[in-house]
C-alpha cells in the first residue's frame, strides 16, 4: 500500500490492564474504501506548512501533554528537546489523582472546564476526557488531515486496521500508540479440543461456548482461569443490544438474560486468577487440570510460540459477530481543537518521534518499526532469560527463529479487522461496567441486571442527547 491509499485507516502493562480491562463492543461503520486521503493540490490553509515543512515554525513553541503516566514520555520529551532546542515539552501526569480518587472523574471535570474556556493541554490521553460524549466531540481535532498532509507519512509504517477501528463518524479523533488485541488457546490435554480450535482461522465467543459444551469427559472443566466469562461476553456482544448513534438499547429481553446465565455457569465461582505474566510449565499443568481455554493478549506473547512442554496451543484470534478482533487502546491521544495549527503539527511530529524512538511497547505498538525493533531487542532477552533460563521452557529451533516466529505472527494478527472495545462514552461504559461486575459477583440476578441496564442506559441517553 502506498502513502495516499484511500483506505485509512508506555510503567506497567499490568496496572493498565487491571484498571481499564472492561470494554464494550462498538463498531463504527466506515464507507467503502475508508476516508479519502487529503488532496495535496488543494491543501487547507492551516495545514499547508506540513506539506511544506519548516521546523523553524516550532521554535519557541510549547507542547503541553496531559497523560496518565510520566514515563516513558518524560524521557522521550527530553530527547526531543535536545534535538529540537527551540521546543519546550511539558508533561502533566494524573497518576496520583487516579490513585487518590479511584477514578478520573475530577480530572475529567478539570480538563473539560479548561476546554470550554478555550484552553487545555494540546495533547491529551483519551482516558482523561470523555471524547466520545456527544457534547464533547467538537473539542477535539481529526488527526487525518494532519497525517495525510505530512509528506513523510506512509500507512505502510503503521497497523492501519487499528487506526480504522478508531474511526467515529468518519473522524479519527484518538491516536492509539499502545494497544492490546485478544486471542485464545485450547487445552490439548482434552481430546480433540485444541485440534478443533486450530482448524479455525478465527473464533467467536459463542463458538467457544459450543466447543466447551462439546467436551466429553467425566471431569469438569471450567471455561478460562480468569473466570471472567461474563466480561468476555460483554466485551464482544454488548453492541448487539446497544446503538449509540440512534440512542437504542434493548437489554431487558430473554436473549440477553440467557447470554448472562450461560456465561456465568461455566466459570469457577471459587477462584479468580489474573494471568498477566508468563507462567511456568508447572503452573500450566495446574491450569490444564481445570480449564479448557486461556485468553491471551499480544503483549502476553507466551502462547504465540508452541514450546515443547506447552499444554495450551492453537493460538486463534477471538472475533465478534462481524469477524473483528477486540482492540483495547491502552494509550491513545487526542488533539485539543483550541491549540494552534503549529501546535497540532508539533504534537504529530513528537508522536512520530516517540513511536520511532522507543522499544517501550514493542509488540503492543501501532508502529511497525517499533514493533519489529522492540521485538528483536526486548523479546530476545526475555525469551532466553525468563522463559528458558528462569522457568525452564524449551524451544525446538534457535532462539532467533523463535523470536522471529512470534514477531511475524503477532504482526499478522495486528493486520486483521478490529473493533474498538472502548468506543463508547464513559457515561455508558461506567453503567455497563458496574452492572457486569455486580452480576459476576453474584450480587444481582441476570433478570435484574438486564432491567437495570435498560433503565440506566435509557436515562444516560436522555442526558447525553439533550
Amino acid at each position: 500500500m502506498g502513502k495516499k491509499n484511500k483506505a485509512f485507516y508506555n510503567v506497567s502493562l499490568l496496572a493498565l490492564a487491571l484498571v481499564f480491562a472492561i470494554a464494550a463492543c462498538s463498531s463504527s461503520g466506515n464507507s467503502e474504501g475508508g476516508v479519502p486521503a487529503a488532496d495535496t493540490n488543494h491543501v487547507q490553509p492551516d495545514i499547508e506548512y506540513i506539506v511544506n515543512p519548516d521546523k523553524s515554525l516550532f521554535d519557541g513553541e510549547t507542547l503541553t501533554i496531559a497523560n496518565f503516566f510520566e514515563e516513558p514520555w518524560l524521557t522521550l520529551a527530553s530527547r526531543y528537546m535536545r534535538e529540537n532546542p527551540g521546543v519546550t515539552i511539558e508533561i502533566t501526569s494524573y497518576f496520583d489523582e487516579r490513585e487518590r480518587d479511584g477514578n478520573f472523574n475530577k480530572v475529567r471535570e478539570k480538563i473539560a472546564t479548561q476546554l470550554m474556556t478555550g484552553g487545555g493541554p494540546v495533547l491529551i490521553n483519551d482516558f482523561l476526557v470523555d471524547y466520545l460524549h456527544p457534547r464533547s466531540t467538537h473539542f477535539f481535532t481529526d488527526w487525518l488531515p494532519i497525517m495525510n498532509a505530512d509528506p513523510d507519512f506512509s500507512e505502510d509504517d503503521w497497523f492501519m486496521s487499528v487506526f480504522n477501528a478508531m474511526h467515529v463518524n468518519g473522524k479519527f479523533l484518538s491516536f492509539p500508540t499502545w494497544i492490546a488485541y485478544e486471542m485464545v488457546v485450547a487445552n490439548k490435554a482434552i481430546p480433540g479440543l485444541a485440534e478443533a480450535l486450530e482448524a479455525k482461522d478465527s473464533v467467536t465467543v459463542p463458538e467457544l461456548f459450543e466447543l466447551h459444551r462439546s467436551i466429553s469427559s467425566d471431569e469438569q472443566y471450567f471455561f478460562e482461569p480468569r473466570n471472567a466469562t461474563v466480561t468476555f461476553f460483554s466485551d464482544y456482544y454488548i453492541g448487539e443490544f446497544l446503538d449509540i448513534e440512534t440512542g437504542w438499547a434493548d437489554f431487558n429481553n430473554a436473549r440477553f438474560i440467557e447470554f448472562l446465565k450461560n456465561a456465568r455457569s461455566i466459570d469457577n465461582p471459587n477462584e479468580h486468577i489474573i494471568l498477566c505474566t508468563i507462567i511456568s510449565p508447572a503452573e500450566e499443568v495446574l491450569a490444564s487440570e481445570n480449564y479448557a481455554f486461556i485468553f491471551t493478549d499480544n503483549w502476553l506473547w507466551q502462547y504465540a510460540y508452541d514450546f515443547e512442554e506447552s499444554l495450551f496451543t492453537g493460538l486463534t484470534p477471538v472475533v465478534n459477530g462481524n469477524g473483528e478482533m477486540k482492540l483495547t487502546p491502552y494509550e491513545s491521544f487526542i488533539l485539543n481543537v483550541n491549540a494552534t495549527p503549529v501546535q497540532h503539527a508539533l504534537a504529530w511530529n513528537f508522536v512520530k518521534f516517540a513511536m520511532q524512538s522507543s522499544q517501550h511497547a514493542f509488540l503492543s505498538s501501532t508502529n511497525r518499526l517499533q514493533h519489529r525493533r522492540g521485538g528483536d531487542i526486548v523479546m530476545a532477552d526475555e525469551m532466553e532469560i525468563r522463559f528458558m533460563n528462569q522457568l525452564g521452557w524449551k524451544i525446538e529451533p534457535s532462539k532467533e527463529e523463535a523470536v522471529e516466529d512470534v514477531i511475524t505472527k503477532m504482526a499478522a494478527f495486528a493486520d486483521l479487522p478490529m473493533f474498538n472495545s472502548r468506543g463508547l462514552p464513559y457515561a455508558i461504559l461506567g453503567v455497563i461496567q458496574e452492572a457486569i461486575r455486580n452480576y459476576s459477583r453474584g450480587l444481582v440476578s441476570a433478570e435484574q441486571t438486564a432491567a437495570d441496564l435498560q433503565n440506566k442506559i435509557e436515562l444516560v441517553f436522555m442526558e447525553i442527547r439533550q
